[in-house]
């Protein structure tokens, strides 16, 4: 999982700027120069890429872009980390923009997924959605998408 190998990686990162973590199977064509822009603006915990698209499992956010919990969408299971009257479901693209204050925040060991390391610092930490809608969006680790990756990435 994610936040393990990122964990294990903190002494190469602990002391340098925000850095950008990205899921090696993703293709897309986001406009990092925007996002880092954005997350620089806000200065959150984390900035998360985002869109709204088919997905079974979704972040959910407040007006503000905030974090406030997960939803999978099959199993209705819900992570609810600050109630808010209304969410915005967004699928997360697995790009993250992190600050490596981080470091010291992650209370896990061993394997485990970013997922609930967001949603636990969300309830005191700021940890926004990046919102890039409309860009395109691949995961290649399923063969079925290596194709449709070849058609839209010539």
């Amino acid at each position: 999982e994610t936040g393990g190998g990122l964990k294990k990686a903190s002494n190469f990162l602990e002391d340098s700027n925000p850095f950008v973590l990205m899921n090696v199977d993703i293709l897309t064509d986001l406009d990092l120069g925007k996002m880092i822009s954005f997350h620089k603006e806000k200065n959150p915990l984390a900035t998360l890429g985002v869109s709204k698209r088919a997905s079974t499992r979704c972040f959910l956010f407040n007006e503000k872009n905030q974090l406030c919990g997960w939803r999978n969408k099959n199993t209705n299971e819900e992570k609810i980390c600050k109630t808010e009257t209304n969410y915005n479901e967004f699928a997360f693209s697995g790009i993250h923009i992190i600050h490596p204050a981080i470091f010291k925040l992650m209370k896990k060991e061993g394997k485990f997924s970013m997922v609930d390391v967001y949603l636990e610092l969300a309830k005191t930490e700021t940890i926004l959605g990046y919102d890039h809608t409309g860009s395109h969006l691949i995961d290649v680790g399923k063969p079925e998408s290596i194709l449709k990756a070849e058609t839209i990435f010539k």
